[in-house]
């Protein structure tokens, strides 16, 4: 029970009923501009006006009440003017130790209806954007105004990887081999910003549903410091012991010399690429999707007409020749990073540069605590693909088949990732600002939906790449073996798309709320219990040959998909305390 005062509002005949914080007294504006009771209608900024019902609150000044929640986000929880209106948010319930009503009062009977309407906020001269407040409205519209934004930044960065393949396949197959290996090494070196930015996610969106600014700036500040930190001792590591990197890699030695050439440069982008990855899922946090899609959009622009011009040249410019993908991207990361930056100076952020940039060590321990498992689960389930190319190679004639063959058929079936990841990040935010809100069960609900969207969704789209496996496939490969073998891929994995949209939907969910733990343990039980041993007992032992290993892969994702469905009903990530 928290206690709420009855205020005196300066215009007269009316009240405002304010909440405070436990042990702390606010004081609050009223927004009624006078006592005609013009509001503000629920997310909107049209102004609502309401009749005067000749009654007068019989509620006096100082007169004190309890609510069994407090109203998150600091909102004006009542008002009364000579119409006793009492506003406060639709989802939470105030019971009065008196009651401001004369029996069967027109007031009384409009209260329900007004309640549902009105949604103010304390903070004078601020209106809320509907667009980023994800904890009132239509569940399938706050999916939604979510969702295809990253669904944007997932086609953006398929097309920056896949553009960069193709320059680098126009140059020569050494230099395209090494542009793969160098990104799978850079892939390994940004596990740490994606960890930090989960763990960062967890706390913002946190802070942001509770309607508490102050500590969404410093943790988005912390993250940052702690971001900057890890960059740069990647960086120099990168740079001053690239040769020693590459070199365990047993590549020839014309390749092994553009990696190393390639690595060089591409370290130089590890600080501004961590900061962009960080500050996106700040921003995504907040609800501000768009911020992050404006700068991804220019980051692909950048890097995807960088590659051409900086490697084939253009007009007087002549050209720099495979290192200049390396010099793009770096390029295109450094740009995107002055961007957020700058976002940082404008709106709830504006405050973060004005603050102390020192190290608050429990603010760290808070964001590596909720990150780590995240960087685990990263490193595991690469692991555990290096190893289930090793069981692939065992497969004797066949081998060179099958590693063609899964090569393919993953490059495909990244076309249904797109979505079930934009969803996975859209889920982290929704989850992460209803807990904030105190609204669990809005939260649970949003969870379920947004899983239900994923599975229908791409078992739609598992459907269509059943029928034409083939035809895909031979748009990759003209080796009528290697054909065979994909479609093959294609038509058995098709099988476990709807459990593969159950675990990532849902495992963004559990992330958002900070359950990364339960996350990291679902992954790597079904990775390295079930799909490796599997797939070597089906392929080598029983030989069953490539088949032997699709098969495992079906049925360890078919086992995680279950396993994280029954995590997020089981429901404990609820009441997981993050501070």
């Amino acid at each position: 029970m928290t206690g709420m005062i009855v205020r005196q509002c300066p215009h007269q005949g009316a009240q405002n009923i304010t909440r405070t914080d436990p042990g702390h007294l606010r004081t609050s504006r009223s927004k009624f501009d006078d006592v005609t009771s013009r509001g503000i209608l629920a997310n909107s900024k049209k102004p609502l006006h309401f009749p005067h019902f000749g009654c007068s609150p019989n509620l006096s000044a100082g007169t004190r009440f309890t609510a069994p929640q407090v109203p998150h986000r600091n909102r004006i929880v009542a008002s009364l003017t000579c119409a006793p209106f009492v506003v406060y948010h639709p989802e939470l319930t105030c019971n009065f130790t008196r009651n401001p009503y004369k029996n069967n009062s027109p007031a009384a009977r409009f209260e329900p209806w007004l309640c549902s309407m009105i949604n103010l906020y304390d903070m004078p001269g601020i209106i809320r954007n509907r667009d980023s407040d994800v904890t009132i409205g239509n569940l399938w519209s706050n999916i939604y105004q979510l969702s295809w934004p990253m669904f944007l930044i997932m086609v953006f960065n398929f097309f920056v990887g896949l553009t960069d393949i193709y320059v680098a396949g126009l140059i020569s197959p050494e230099v395209q081999a090494a542009v793969g290996f160098v990104g799978q090494l850079y892939f390994l070196t940004i596990i740490v910003a994606n960890a930090i930015s989960i763990g960062s996610l967890a706390l913002v969106s946190r802070a942001i549903g509770a309607g508490d600014a102050t500590n969404a700036v410093e943790t988005a500040r912390q993250s940052l410091i702690f971001s900057c930190i890890v960059a740069v001792l990647l960086t120099a590591v990168g740079f001053f012991f690239y040769r020693e990197i590459i070199s365990v890699s047993g590549f020839p030695l014309k390749i092994r010399e553009i990696s190393e050439h390639f690595f060089r440069i591409f370290a130089l982008s590890l600080g501004p690429n961590y900061i962009l990855i960080v500050s996106n899922a700040i921003f995504r946090a907040s609800g501000e999707v768009k911020k992050p899609l404006l700068t991804m959009l220019l980051v692909s622009c950048i890097n995807i007409i960088g590659d051409f011009v900086l490697v084939f040249g253009a007009f007087t410019f002549p050209g720099m020749g495979y290192i200049g993908i390396a010099v793009s991207t770096t390029v295109s990361m450094a740009a995107g990073m002055v961007i957020t930056l700058g976002f940082f100076r404008y709106g709830r952020w504006k405050t973060i540069y004005s603050g102390p940039w020192a190290i608050v060590t429990d603010a760290i321990r808070r964001i590596f605590r909720l990150g780590w498992p995240a960087a685990m689960l990263q490193i595991a389930w690469n692991a555990g693909s290096i190893v289930l190319y090793t069981i692939l190679g065992r497969l004797k004639e066949e081998n060179v088949i099958a590693l063609a063959a899964i090569t393919n058929g993953l490059r495909i079936e990244a076309i249904i990732y797109l979505p079930a990841f934009a969803l996975n990040m859209a889920a982290s935010v929704l989850i992460g600002q209803n807990l904030g809100a105190n609204n669990a069960g809005r939260a649970e609900k949003l969870g379920w939906n947004i899983a239900l969207t994923g599975v229908v969704l791409m078992s739609s789209m598992a459907i269509i790449i059943f029928l034409w496996a083939k035809s895909l496939a031979s748009v990759l490969t003209t080796n009528a073996a290697v054909l065979e073998e994909t479609t093959r891929y294609l038509r058995i994995n098709m099988a476990s798309e709807p459990f593969m949209a159950l675990s990532v939907v849902l495992a963004g969910s559990l992330q958002g709320a900070g359950d990364t733990k339960g996350t990291m343990w679902i992954i790597i039980f079904a990775m390295w219990f079930i799909r490796l041993p599997l797939a070597y007992f089906l392929a080598v032992v029983m030989d069953y040959g490539a088949a032997g290993v699709w098969t495992a892969m079906v049925v360890s994702m078919t086992v995680q998909g279950i396993l994280m469905a029954l995590r997020f009903h089981k429901g404990s990530w609820k009441t997981l305390q993050l501070g």
